[in-house]
């Protein structure tokens, strides 16, 4: 079913369908409504929108590496930093083999372009407290680990964070980035292996969930077995997906 053309009436996540919230009115793994959950995999994207910084940030990465002002397409802001680069490389007059050679400049003209540029709390596209609401909701789930899968390159993912204040719930050793991947099915099993060896995450693919509005990254869940949540981006959506986690885990408001 399509799930674009449904209309928010109701803030009570224990009543929403299922197909309310996976792409194409698929539910996630048959695992997951029966299995405690352990792992939930936020979307920096999500918890820290900030699109009009990272189009900024790729437009002046290609420039360094062309040699001429660059453009960022809107079209390839789904993907993680590595293929974003490459794309808007290949856009701004590059082959896409000397784009594939030139990559680790672009990602090294990420991570200076914000550093000299900074991040301000009003950079942020949400209300940063909004996020911190939701982390705090899923961390009542008993024996659950909460951490980002981020496309954004490492230092730039931590620079987010920290001007959101979220790093004090989020499992560093856990989270994924891209400077480590250049693909989302790559970055969730990255994610998933990690809590398996530091947490000793159980219970089959049931007890991971990403949470995102990237439609990109929910189809990579699914490629791994994980649960999703797709939830738009307006504020109440991150704490409705919040309340659903915790509704689907066994766990009511109050607790």
């Amino acid at each position: 079913m399509a799930t674009g053309t449904r209309t928010r009436q109701t803030r009570n996540t224990d009543d929403i369908p299922a197909e309310y919230w996976y792409p194409d009115g698929a539910a996630p793994g048959p695992g997951w409504a029966s299995t405690r959950l352990r792992l939930v995999m936020w979307d920096l994207d999500l918890l820290v929108p900030t699109g009009h910084v990272d189009a900024e940030l790729h437009r002046l990465a290609a420039g360094q590496v062309v040699g001429w002002p660059a453009t960022a397409p809107d079209r390839f802001a789904g993907l993680p930093d590595p293929g974003r680069a490459v794309r808007t490389l290949e856009a701004n007059g590059l082959p896409y083999g000397a784009a594939v050679l030139r990559l680790p400049a672009a990602l090294a003209g990420l991570a200076g372009a914000l550093y000299r540029r900074g991040l301000k709390t009003s950079d942020i596209g949400t209300n940063p407290a909004i996020s911190r609401c939701a982390l705090e909701a899923v961390r009542r789930l008993p024996g659950s680990t909460q951490a980002v899968v981020s496309g954004t390159i490492r230092t730039n993912a931590l620079r987010k964070i920290g001007a959101a204040g979220l790093a004090g719930a989020l499992a560093a050793d856990v989270a994924t980035y891209g400077s480590e991947h250049c693909r989302w099915p790559d970055l969730v099993r990255l994610a998933i292996g990690r809590a398996s060896t530091r947490y000793g995450l159980t219970g089959g693919p049931g007890a991971a969930v990403v949470v995102t509005a990237n439609t990109a990254l929910a189809a990579a869940a699914g490629q791994t077995g994980a649960g999703c949540v797709l939830v738009g981006r307006a504020v109440r959506d991150v704490l409705e997906a919040a309340e659903f986690v915790r509704a689907r885990s066994g766990v009511r408001r109050g607790m």
